[in-house]
């Protein structure tokens, strides 16, 4: 192990933690559109994406959006306002909220072959 962390290959080490024990009822996979990708459009909404511990995860996508986002909530009412405070940021053109209703698989795990 020691050496597959010399050479780079392990970024870290994460706990993973029971959301369900934690409260967080929703799990939403958003999609977000920008009016236009110049870059002081798409740094306002990539900096709240960094520095928004309800993001879990963000990726800038290919296809007929711009980001995708997983953001977790306690229940509607908060995802409700999680949303809101998307729409609000300056570049923001439109998103869809797609709710998981079942996890299926998980993990950080990558394939090693």
């Amino acid at each position: 192990m020691e050496k597959v962390e010399e050479a780079g290959y392990i970024d870290g080490y994460r706990a993973l933690l029971n959301r369900k024990k934690l409260g967080i009822q929703i799990s939403s996979f958003t999609l977000i559109t920008m009016g236009n990708h110049e870059e002081e459009s798409t740094l306002p909404f990539e900096e709240f994406a960094k520095e928004t511990e309800w993001i879990v995860m963000c990726h800038c996508i290919s296809g007929g959006a711009d980001y995708m986002v997983h953001l977790v909530a306690k229940d509607m009412d908060e995802f409700f306002e999680r949303i809101s405070s998307l729409r609000r940021i300056k570049g923001v053109s439109g998103l869809q909220s797609n709710i998981s209703v079942k996890e299926i698989k998980s993990g950080t795990q990558m394939p090693l072959s």
